[in-house]
């Protein structure tokens, strides 16, 4: 069957929380590596966009970005191609009987984060854009910075899973251990296994800067489909875009979990030493809180999602000074003032 009509079969993506996952890879499960290899870069990576300064397209060997930063060493122990939509078989039941059909689904695979070879969290990821995912972790989670922090990552295949070895200097290293995971990161959830309740709700830095139009956030809405080439595919991957104040998008991630989407965003930016200060951030999901942190991690003062976000997500928007929107089914809604809301 041919993937056009497979696409028109699928069922449309879910904006909700991703059901609990096991892994068979568990924090304690943790190894310790280094060793220098030539790096390499996957294949199937979500493009780049346009750059302001009209550079077209991803800088293939994206070391060369990074080296030209004067940051960190990007070192791949595995062979960086990974299959992020594997065909799988299997048979339709309908009032008219079975028919068999074949279907893509989106890979996920747990990633044990480490700094400095100790443990820190294991999340289930997509894996794709893992160098991105590595730096964009660390610096929404506010452990580093800016890449300047970081220096060096490396990443390795083991069990069913990925080592993300990330070497920081020792004032990042204490901070992450007040941000120390004690559960597996579920795809769906970014701030699952937190150690305690500042760890989760911490203060957010304020955030500055213009904002888009609604004109704008809906230009920018309607190039998102043809832009995620993972959900094109599959129908289940999240997307974090990086759009410019027109409502151009410049730069796009996908992920199976809506955080992971926006934490390789944060890294795509932060190895162009960039940030989200001039422009704004667009989700193909719901906005919930975990969003609303990374996002003032990265500096965007505007986010805006397929869904409406939560009102705590709002509320700490706000506090930030950020302005959130939502798709709604003939427009958009941009929240201006949740003050006024009516009770």
């Amino acid at each position: 069957m041919e993937d056009a009509e497979l696409s028109a079969r699928r069922p449309p993506l879910s904006c909700r929380t991703s059901p609990p996952r096991g892994g068979r890879f568990s924090s304690g499960r943790v190894f310790a590596f280094s060793c220098t290899v030539a790096g390499k870069w996957e294949s199937g990576r979500t493009a780049d966009l346009p750059s302001r300064g009209g550079d077209a397209g991803r800088q293939r060997g994206a070391s060369r970005a990074d080296a030209q930063l004067g940051i960190m060493k990007i070192v791949r122990l595995d062979d960086a191609r990974h299959e992020v939509s594997p065909h799988v078989s299997g048979g339709v039941h309908s009032k008219d009987g079975v028919r068999p059909q074949v279907w893509k689904l989106a890979e996920e695979a747990p990633a044990a984060i480490l700094y400095n070879g100790a443990s820190f969290a294991v999340m289930m990821v997509t894996p794709a854009d893992l160098e991105d995912f590595a730096v964009g972790f660390t610096i929404t989670e506010g452990i580093a910075a800016s890449t300047s922090e970081i220096g060096s990552i490396r990443i390795a295949e083991a069990a069913d899973g990925f080592l993300v070895n990330i070497d920081v200097e020792a004032d990042a290293l204490a901070r992450a251990e007040g941000r120390r995971r004690t559960l597996t990161g579920r795809s769906g959830c970014g701030i699952c296994g937190a150690q305690s309740l500042d760890a989760v709700m911490k203060p957010l830095a304020p955030v500055a800067g213009a904002r888009p139009g609604a004109d704008a956030v809906l230009k920018a809405f309607a190039q998102m489909p043809l832009l995620q080439p993972m959900n094109l595919e599959n129908h289940s991957t999240h997307a974090a875009a990086f759009c410019d104040l027109s409502g151009t998008v410049e730069l796009v991630r996908e992920d199976i979990g809506r955080h992971n989407a926006l934490d390789k965003l944060a890294g795509a930016l932060a190895r162009q030493g960039r940030d989200a200060s001039g422009g704004f951030i667009l989700m193909s999901s719901r906005c919930s809180v975990e969003l609303v942190q990374k996002a003032a991690a990265m500096r965007a003062p505007f986010i805006a999602s397929v869904s409406a976000p939560s009102a705590l997500a709002l509320r700490l928007a706000q506090e930030a000074g950020m302005g959130v929107a939502a798709r709604t089914r003939d427009g958009l809604m941009m929240f201006d003032d949740f003050g006024d809301r009516t009770t």
